[in-house]
């Protein structure tokens, strides 16, 4: 009998959550680990990431899929996707962590370690123009701008 079920986006679901044991392992680790504060945004994303909820993506999007998703409104292999789902990062910690050094993702408001993550791109975007493609408009009455006007101007990528 074939799946009644619709498939989902990007065709697999790619679930990040870890459970038991490796959980209680990677809280551990988590905790000797230089700390990234999450935004309530960014830590509403990464649960999405952790659930499957934002399958194909497997981790904070790289330069090639944020620029495809604000142009044309998909990531860089075709699959649509409207709005970015970045890591933002002050200017001095993208100096302090260089790529392939691990940190621990924590909630802003509850301190809860969220996750650890592998930096492997750091880049900067600009806030007009991904405002005015995604929102159409830079205007910060609209509360989609107003979130990302909040946000630091460096990003990084870890799957």
């Amino acid at each position: 009998m074939t799946s009644q079920l619709v498939p989902p986006h990007g065709g697999k679901l790619r679930p990040l959550l870890l459970e038991g044991e490796e959980h209680k392992q990677n809280l551990g680790k988590a905790n000797m680990l230089p700390k990234i504060r999450l935004s309530s945004r960014e830590t509403s994303d990464l649960i999405m990431m952790a659930i499957g909820a934002f399958s194909p993506l497997n981790g904070f999007m790289g330069k090639d899929d944020y620029e495809n998703v604000v142009e044309n409104m998909q990531l860089s292999n075709g699959i649509l996707w409207p709005i970015p789902i970045t890591l933002s990062v002050t200017k001095k910690q993208a100096e302090s962590l260089p790529l392939e050094s691990e940190a621990a993702l924590v909630d802003d408001e509850s301190d809860e370690i969220m996750g650890i993550m592998t930096i492997q791109e750091k880049f900067i975007y600009n806030k007009k123009n991904e405002s005015r493609k995604v929102f159409l408009t830079e205007d910060e009455a609209h509360p989609g701008v107003a979130k990302f006007t909040l946000r630091k101007k460096f990003s990084w990528v870890a799957p």
